[in-house]
């Protein structure tokens, strides 16, 4: 083998490898960016299961009618005591 021939393998190889270590830290980076993902999608499911429950209990009749007396508005139906 020639110099030259070594020196085109050489660097080759040199090339491949810098590619393997390259892409080995990109899977690295978005391994970790999808971990962030689902824990922030954990915590946004968290979040909007809170918040459909309140809406849920704000819409109650029972909910609307306290808060119309909270506010000085009759609304005409009287609670059944």
């Amino acid at each position: 083998m020639t110099l030259r021939r070594v020196i085109v393998v050489a660097a080759a190889f040199i090339i491949l490898g810098i590619l393997t270590v390259w892409q080995h830290v990109q899977l690295v980076q978005v391994g970790r960016r999808m971990r962030r993902l689902e824990a922030d999608k954990a915590k946004l499911g968290q979040e909007y299961r809170k918040l459909k429950l309140k809406r849920d209990e704000d819409k109650s009749p029972n909910r609307l009618l306290e808060r119309a007396g909270e506010l000085g508005l009759d609304v005409g139906i009287r609670e059944q005591e």
